[in-house]
């Protein structure tokens, strides 16, 4: 007797890729990339995964109140200085440790400063303005305080009182300052830090009225030189870009076009990205080289932030008049993040975007006031004291490199319709992969035809317990391991639709990477 014919196989899987593609805040939920995610933070989607980001810990504390400027100095001989302006001083902070006993370098009015870098054959040397005090002129060494005066005594400056300066840059050997509500700014004799100021007024190009806002030196080849332009951005996002070395003279200063980019709202709105730059308008975040060179014939279409634009929109729209907005660029993670000021401190997050990649994500836990790079290091400003970013697998770590919690990270990736989109499907099981280096804990659950009333169930999952070199007994239980791991749950769900999506949270204290998911279903008609 013959044995019966073998039930044929009906279910079958897919593998989908974590969202590496990053926040999607533009296309449709019904049409959108399935390598993108609609909800994704404090992950940062990589080429090969999206990574939990790092964590941050203590630097400086016993600070009076709310950190709001970090200034940089870079010395002659490499070495970095780093300055915290509080509510009331200016503290260098370069070495960890508790300044509740400090020495402030000088007294601030106005937490709230600009700086640059500036060298001439005296040395490098460190220029800033707040528009309410004194100047600040520090050389590595010496301070000196920038006042009014008569151009010849050292610090002075003839026609401009420097505590009416904001927006300090270095450009074509000079110093330039901005005036505060005005549209002018004002410049020194080529390598001079002091002395007789002139000013170039930028409002005859300012259709759209406002003030002056920030300058900035821009450039096509990533060097500096000749070529190099100066570009003057107003409150009301008109852009005049200058090219030559003497503004006071007529040939050798020329105009060479007046842009529009969306209003500024922050003094803060330019990061340097190569030769190029970044600014932060009402349009989001927009290059100067797209402004320029126009794919399309929309700031809008030529914006970085075009894939999350309506969040942009949304976060400016209703916090722009907040102080702390801030855009940065951090080179050494390949990345620019946008500081959005929250109504109250911990609701204050940054929007992350990868150079390499171009995708976008959110960062939250780091309740910022103000961000700044010395060497490698990421760090900044809050309530009384400086954090360092970017470092490490646990937030909150204390000064003495204890305590410290555990990083939340959360996405929704975008509903995929497996290739089949008008093919239903009875979903039984998905495995997402990770890359772990210790323990970590996940959950995850499964939402269907763009339903989110579901909400994930706790995933079993647990890791092995690592041995440490030197430390661990052997045979006693703990497992040798080098570099990371990988392993695959399968997590059970029940649910029918055309389209599916998982959303995830991780809660861990090691280096974890969501790489992909498996999904376990069964096809069904068109119903």
């Amino acid at each position: 007797m013959s044995s019966p014919a073998a039930s044929a196989q009906r279910s079958y899987s897919k593998t989908v890729t974590a969202p590496i593609g990053g926040l999607n805040a533009f296309n449709p939920i019904s049409n959108m990339p399935e390598n993108d995610a609609l909800v994704l933070r404090n992950f940062f989607p990589e080429p090969f995964g999206v990574r939990v980001r790092k964590g941050y810990r203590e630097h400086a504390i016993g600070l009076d109140g709310e950190v709001c400027t970090l200034m940089r100095y870079n010395g002659i001989d490499g070495g970095t200085t780093l300055f915290a302006v509080d509510q009331t001083q200016v503290m260098d902070v370069t070495t960890p440790g508790d300044y509740s006993a400090g020495v402030p370098l000088c007294t601030s009015t106005n937490p709230w400063w600009q700086f640059t870098n500036s060298a001439n054959p005296a040395g490098t040397h460190l220029i800033a303005f707040n528009g309410a005090d004194d100047g600040i002129w520090w050389d590595g060494t010496d301070l000196v305080r920038l006042t009014a005066g008569d151009g010849i005594a050292e610090g002075t400056w003839k026609n401009i009182d420097p505590k009416l300066l904001v927006q300090p840059i270095a450009h074509q050997h000079r110093i330039w300052a901005v005036e505060k509500n005005s549209t002018r700014a004002w410049y020194l004799p080529p390598e001079q830090l002091f002395g007789v100021a002139e000013f170039f007024d930028f409002g005859g190009n300012f259709n759209r009225g406002g003030y002056l806002q920030s300058l900035v030196t821009y450039t096509y080849d990533s060097g500096y030189g000749p070529n190099d332009y100066l570009a003057a951005i107003s409150s009301a996002g008109e852009v005049s870009l200058y090219k030559g070395i003497d503004p006071a003279s007529a040939s050798s200063w020329e105009l060479i076009g007046v842009f529009y980019v969306g209003g500024t709202f922050t003094r803060r709105c330019t990061t340097k990205f190569g030769g190029d730059f970044a600014m932060l308008t009402q349009y989001g975040m927009v290059t100067m080289n797209s402004v320029m060179s126009p794919a399309a014939d929309s700031v809008l279409n030529n914006a970085l932030s075009q894939k999350i634009q309506y969040l942009i929109s949304e976060v400016i729209t209703e916090g722009s008049y907040r102080a702390g907005w801030d855009i940065h660029t951090y080179t050494a993670a390949n990345f620019i993040m946008i500081n959005v000021p929250g109504v109250v401190p911990s609701q204050t997050f940054q929007l992350i975007y990868n150079t390499l990649t171009k995708a976008w994500t959110i960062f939250e836990g780091m309740q910022a006031n103000c961000w700044a790079t010395a060497g490698d290091s990421l760090l900044y400003g809050s309530e009384g004291k400086v954090y360092r970013a970017w470092e490490g697998t646990l937030d909150n770590v204390s000064l003495a490199g204890t305590d410290g919690v555990t990083i939340n990270a959360e996405a929704q990736q975008a509903f995929s319709y497996f290739g089949e989109p008008g093919t239903n499907k009875h979903y039984k099981m998905f495995r997402p992969t990770f890359l772990f280096s210790g323990k970590f804990k996940y959950r995850a659950g499964a939402n269907m035809d763009f339903d989110f009333a579901t909400q994930p169930a706790p995933a079993s999952f647990n890791t092995s317990n690592f041995g440490v070199w030197d430390s661990s007994i052997w045979d006693g239980g703990d497992v040798w391991a080098g570099g990371s791991q990988s392993d695959k749950q399968w997590v059970s769900i029940v649910g029918i639709g055309y389209a599916a999506s998982v959303r995830l949270g991780i809660d861990t204290s090691s280096d974890t990477v969501w790489v992909s998911t498996d999904w376990l279903m069964e096809k069904g008609g068109v119903v």
